[in-house]
């Protein structure tokens, strides 16, 4: 799986260039979440491209990134995924209160700069 990370004003961007499917191992996603902490980014957004399905696997290697992000403070967002998955990631019970969703980066790092902003 092919994962590039960005960082742009002081937020880090993984962006997911290969569509996850349901057999899709997600483990690299983990690691450069573990990697990015050691380095001290803390609020991080995963972008997936729009044909992505997000399988109960994959749902829970974000939930495991969110729980290291938390316990240093930290954010997990997820942007660009197609509308029937944001549906899903809601029914959960994981939209909005684990994980945010974004339609595109810009509008994360807005809504996390003002986050950051008013700390």
């Amino acid at each position: 799986m092919r994962i590039d990370t960005v960082q742009k004003n002081g937020f880090y961007i993984l962006k997911v260039r290969d569509n996850v499917g349901p057999d899709t191992d997600l483990s690299k996603l983990k690691f450069l979440v573990e990697e990015i902490i050691e380095k001290g980014g803390y609020d991080i957004a995963v972008g997936f491209l729009p044909k992505s399905y997000l399988s109960s696997n994959s749902i829970a290697v974000l939930i495991s990134c969110v729980r290291l992000l938390k316990e240093n403070g930290g954010t997990l967002s997820v942007v660009g995924l197609a509308k029937n998955m944001v549906q899903i990631l809601r029914v959960l019970n994981v939209q909005a209160n684990i994980i945010s969703t974004y339609d595109t980066e810009e509008l994360f790092l807005e809504a996390v700069s003002k986050k950051k902003s008013v700390k």
